[in-house]
């Protein structure tokens, strides 16, 4: 139960780290234009 508690939160940060990205990948692009 813990390990799979520990794996979730890891997938779920690493989602909100991908979508940090994208946002920042979106203002770069926005910035250049």
């Amino acid at each position: 139960m813990h390990a799979h508690t520990k794996i979730r939160t890891e997938l779920e940060n690493d989602l909100k780290l991908k979508q940090d990205l994208a946002n920042i990948k979106q203002r770069l692009y926005s910035d250049a234009s």
